[in-house]
């Protein structure tokens, strides 16, 4: 396997392994949350996540993340924990 499939490989495991993490915890947490705070949780979430990729990555490269999952999305790609989205490219239309 060449080298930059081996990392790309990892870092796919790796994001599986959080998705999977978060699968369990925000259940949890939730369970304890007021129906209000439900009600607003995953926008709270996306716009936490937000947050830390434009702290890390800055506002440009964040925009392109998000395009990246909005092409993703658009193309009838669901994301989940054994199969997350590829967000380093923009999808290839199924070719």
């Amino acid at each position: 396997m060449e080298p930059g499939i081996v990392e790309k490989d990892q870092e796919a495991y790796h994001t599986e392994l959080a998705m999977e993490v978060l699968s369990q915890l925000i259940p949890e947490a939730l369970d304890q949350a007021s129906a209000d705070v439900r009600s607003r949780f995953d926008n709270a979430l996306l716009n936490m996540a937000v947050n830390r990729i434009v702290n890390v990555e800055g506002p440009v490269f964040t925009a392109t993340i998000l395009w990246r999952l909005a092409d993703a999305l658009q193309s009838g790609q669901t994301p989940s924990a054994e199969q997350p989205i590829d967000l380093t490219r923009l999808d290839d239309g199924g070719v």
